[in-house]
């Protein structure tokens, strides 16, 4: 990794060089463009040798609070739509069911549902 970070420096003060010493505007490109292929081939390596499953704790935090405020409304009242849960979450729809929100309230409504008086 360092060595393809040292050969993209290399050639970017290469070009540089050029862009600088020759008149020739046509070569400054080529070498410009070789650059910038590098440099995204490089940005690909990076990306591929990060794993996926990446969790970050603030996103884990926020989860898990959201996770207990979830618990606290359907336990006050289980008759709340999925759409009025992620309001009072103030979260998106599209959230609510990506991070499975939507999974839980269903659990969570069926167990309360049975402990209701009424």
């Amino acid at each position: 990794m360092i060595d393809n970070l040292e050969k993209a420096i290399v050639i970017c003060s290469k070009t540089i060089k050029l862009v600088k010493e020759e008149s020739n505007i046509l070569n400054c490109l080529v070498n410009f463009e070789e650059l910038l292929n590098i440099l995204l081939i490089m940005k690909n390596l990076n990306s591929k040798n990060r794993s996926a499953g990446i969790k970050y704790r603030k996103c884990e935090i926020k989860k898990n609070l959201n996770l207990i405020k979830l618990e606290k409304l359907i336990y006050s009242n289980f008759k709340l739509s999925n759409k009025e849960l992620a309001e009072k979450l103030n979260i998106s729809e599209k959230e609510f069911y990506r991070s499975k929100f939507n999974v839980v309230s269903k659990e969570l409504k069926t167990r309360y549902k049975k402990q209701s008086l009424f």
